[in-house]
C-alpha cells in the first residue's frame, strides 16, 4: 500500500529581508527527488547528496528563505532510504509518496566539472497530481519537473491565476504554460541538450521559435559552464557567462539552481542576472570536493530541523 507522509518545518525566527518583496512567496514544487553520487576526475573524490530536478530547485528556493513545499515520490531499497534521510535534513516542507517500486538514483562521472556520463535509475514520478491538488490553493507559484506522467503534468498546469514554471522537455505535450498572475511569467527552463531535442521534435531552428511553439511566456536556457540565456515575452534576450568552475568542483545541479534563481528574481522583483548568478555561485560553493575524499551525505548548505 502506498504511504503518504508529510514533514512540516518547525517554526523559526524570520530573517530580516534585505530587499522589498511583493509578499511572502509560497512555492509548490512537484517532481523527482533521488540520491546522487558525483565522481570527480581527474584527481578522484566524490560528492553525495540530494538530487533530482524538483528536489534541487526546491532546496535552492528554500535556501533563499522562501516558503517551499516539495511533493515527491520515493521508492524502496537503500537508495530510497538515502533519499528519505536527505529530504529529512532539508529545509523543506515535504509531502512524500512512498511507492512500491525501486527508488531512483544517479551516479554521475565528471571531468573538470562537466558531466561526462550518468548511470542510474530515473523512474517517472507517479501519483503526485492528487496530492498536489490538495496543496495548490496554499501556494502562488507552481513548479513542475517534467519527469512525471503527462496526465499529472497537465493537471498541475491547468490552474489559471497561478504562476508556473516547467523544467524539462516533455512540455511538448502541453497546450500552454498558463499564468494570468503576471503576463511575463509562464517560464520554461531547459538545458542545452533538452533545447536541441525539443527543436528537433518541433522541427524548428531557433530558440525563439521553440519558445513560441511551446507557448511559453519566458524561457531560461542553461548551457553548462558556458552560461545561460533568458528570453522574455517579446523575445528580448539577456545573456550571461557563467562563473568559472573552480578546481575540484562540479557543475552538477547548477542549471536547476539557475532556474530557481530566475523564478525567485521575478517573483521578488530582483535583478535577474545578478540573482541567477548568485544562485549558481551558491551551488558551486556547495559542490567543492576534497581530492580523494569518500564523500559526505549533505543537502548542499544550510539545514533546518523537520519533524514528521
Amino acid at each position: 500500500m502506498t504511504q503518504i507522509r508529510t514533514q512540516e518545518k518547525r517554526s523559526r525566527p524570520k530573517a530580516t529581508p534585505t530587499v522589498a518583496t511583493r509578499q511572502t512567496a509560497r512555492f509548490l514544487v512537484v517532481g523527482t527527488a533521488i540520491a546522487e553520487t558525483i565522481l570527480h576526475q581527474p584527481g578522484g573524490g566524490e560528492r553525495r547528496g540530494l538530487g533530482g530536478v524538483a528536489a534541487t530547485i526546491a532546496l535552492a528556493l528554500a535556501e533563499a528563505d522562501n516558503e517551499v513545499t516539495l511533493i515527491t515520490s520515493i521508492g524502496q531499497g537503500p537508495e530510497g532510504t538515502r533519499a528519505k534521510n536527505l529530504l529529512g535534513a532539508a529545509p523543506l516542507r515535504t509531502i512524500t509518496r512512498y511507492s512500491s517500486g525501486a527508488a531512483g538514483f544517479a551516479t554521475i562521472n565528471t571531468r573538470q566539472g562537466e558531466q561526462q556520463q550518468a548511470n542510474g535509475r530515473w523512474p517517472k514520478a507517479t501519483g503526485l497530481g492528487r496530492l498536489a491538488e490538495r496543496e495548490i490553493h496554499r501556494h502562488e507559484i507552481i513548479i513542475a519537473d517534467t519527469n512525471m506522467t503527462p496526465g499529472n503534468l497537465l493537471q498541475l498546469l491547468d490552474h489559471p491565476g497561478k504562476l508556473t514554471m516547467v523544467n524539462g522537455t516533455t512540455t511538448l505535450g502541453t497546450a500552454r504554460i498558463p499564468t494570468r498572475w503576471n503576463n511575463r511569467l509562464g517560464m520554461l527552463t531547459v538545458n542545452r541538450a533538452e533545447a536541441q531535442a525539443l527543436m528537433q521534435r518541433l522541427n524548428c531552428y531557433g530558440e525563439k521559435e521553440m519558445m513560441r511553439r511551446l507557448r511559453a511566456e519566458s524561457m531560461l536556457l542553461t548551457r553548462d559552464s558556458s552560461g545561460w540565456r533568458f528570453y522574455d515575452l517579446e523575445g528580448n534576450m539577456l545573456e550571461s557567462p557563467a562563473a568559472p568552475v573552480p578546481e575540484n568542483t562540479d557543475f552538477i545541479g547548477c542549471g536547476d539552481y539557475a532556474a530557481a534563481g530566475a523564478i525567485h528574481a521575478v517573483v521578488h522583483r530582483l535583478d535577474l542576472e545578478a540573482t541567477i548568478n548568485r544562485f549558481i555561485q551558491r551551488k558551486l560553493e556547495a559542490n567543492v570536493v576534497t581530492p580523494g575524499s569518500l564523500g559526505i551525505e549533505c543537502t548542499d548548505s544550510r539545514r533546518r530541523d523537520t519533524q514528521p
